[in-house]
């Protein structure tokens, strides 16, 4: 879709096929439209996905599309007249599954608007993705501290940082809740977290605790835990390169890791 520059005569001509009685063809046009260079489909992703006659997989991959093209717009790489929160809120009606709602509190992350605050307050009661959400909304509210945001996010960091199981997450929702600064990337040791504490006996430790993220960092729409091992993509695909990263320092260390490409 990037080779035809996004042009409106594709864009509606994809429209139109969405209702060829091919389910395959629906299912190619749902892909090319959550591929599109702009925010353009979103309404129509959204739609889809809420449709009644909608396949899972249709609706799986409308609702994937949309929320990638959202994100876009809320993280400002692309300026667009696409009212983002309204989109979040109906997608947010719309995820159903526990990898749907990741999606969500994944791409909520990138949104730097107080109203991000209602849009997670319901997913952090979810057992499911509570973590991914707690660690989105500290994302999130690292844009908005101020004295006309800051009272609306509030709460939910407070209880964040008192209910997160990652020691990085509380103590980032702990700094936002009182107002100050967010640590810049690397610099978390010279404000205090300290280095990861080491095995007993000063002996090497593992990093990962094979139950979820604790310690780690990075987009919970693309990065889980799942029978013990750590899981990183999106089976609709990545629109681009993600990472995972340890939220503490160490010392010197020596990592070794099995891995699987699917």
């Amino acid at each position: 879709m990037r080779a035809t520059g996004g042009r409106h005569e594709v864009f509606f001509s994809l429209q139109a096929a969405l209702r060829d009685p091919d389910a395959g063809v629906r299912e190619a046009v749902l892909g090319a439209l959550a591929a599109w260079p702009d925010a353009a489909p979103v309404s129509t992703l959204l739609a889809e996905a809420a449709r009644a006659e909608a396949s899972e997989a249709e609706r799986g991959v409308a609702l994937a599309g949309a929320l990638r093209l959202a994100a876009n717009v809320a993280a400002g790489r692309e300026r667009s007249p696409l009212d983002v929160v309204g989109a979040f809120r109906a997608a947010a009606g719309l995820a159903r599954t526990p990898a749907e709602r990741r999606e969500l509190v994944g791409s909520l992350a990138s949104l730097r608007h107080p109203d991000v605050a209602g849009l997670l307050a319901p997913q952090l009661n979810d057992p499911e993705v509570r973590e991914e959400a707690s660690l989105a909304l500290v994302q999130a509210a690292a844009g908005l501290t101020g004295p006309t945001h800051l009272p609306l996010v509030r709460p939910l960091l407070e209880r964040v940082a008192r209910e997160a199981k990652d020691e990085d997450v509380r103590r980032r929702a702990a700094r936002l809740a009182r107002g100050e600064a967010p640590v810049p990337k690397g610099k978390a040791a010279k404000a205090g977290a300290g280095p990861a504490p080491a095995a007993s006996g000063g002996k090497p430790g593992p990093v990962f605790n094979g139950v979820d993220l604790t310690g780690w960092d990075g987009d919970p729409g693309v990065w889980r835990v799942e029978n013990g091992v750590i899981v990183g993509g999106n089976p609709r695909g990545n629109p681009r390169n993600e990472f995972l990263a340890m939220s503490r320092r160490t010392g010197n260390f020596v990592l070794r890791l099995e891995y699987r490409l699917v």
